[in-house]
């Protein structure tokens, strides 16, 4: 187990999601909020999808974690997040958690990762961030685009296909979000 700052944490995977997720259930502090574990469904190869419940408030405030398999960051933040709700005033709000709604993608996923040492579980986790989340990197890069296309068009000079094609190569050589798009392989 690692520390940054205030914070431990660990490889998790399927197994340590389970443990961790029994002692929550058997957590003092928070059986007294009422804590509560059920299963709503089963994955098609029989994995438990687990929900937890918290508080018994009028409003509920529904959270899930781990949709998609690869998320292990999500998963560990809601056990975390559980973790500390003793803290939290509840006063009329009922917390209902799926703290892992992908349990086969998970369990797959997270096994893969720890098989690995740290060092090289830090770069296939960067290379893994790289390029699965580019949608803001998406975003700025064709606004970057537009805008290269809106000066070329309001330029009051005349513009030669060669000269739109000198200007976007140029783009594409020095844009940082378009070379960010190139380097998670997103684009050819």
């Amino acid at each position: 187990m690692e520390q940054i700052d205030d914070y431990k944490y660990d490889k998790i995977n399927y197994q340590k999601y389970q443990k961790r997720l029994l002692e929550l259930i058997n957590n003092e502090k928070l059986k007294k909020l009422g804590i509560k574990k059920t299963v709503v469904g089963k994955t098609e190869y029989g994995y438990d999808i687990d929900c937890i419940t918290i508080g018994n408030g009028n409003r509920e405030l529904f959270i899930v974690g781990g949709t998609h398999g690869s998320e292990v960051i999500g998963v560990d933040f809601i056990l975390s997040f559980i973790e500390k709700i003793p803290s939290i005033n509840l006063n009329d709000i009922k917390l209902v958690i799926l703290p892992l709604q992908n349990p086969e993608g998970f369990d797959i996923s997270s096994n893969t990762f720890n098989n690995i040492n740290d060092e090289e579980f830090r770069d296939k986790s960067y290379e893994y961030y790289l390029r699965y989340r580019i949608d803001s990197i998406i975003v700025y890069a064709v606004r970057d685009l537009n805008n290269l296309f809106n000066d070329l068009k309001n330029n009051i000079n005349i513009i030669t296909p060669d000269m739109f094609i000198s200007n976007l190569k140029d783009f594409i050589n020095t844009n940082i979000n378009w070379n960010k798009l190139s380097d998670t392989r997103v684009l050819p």
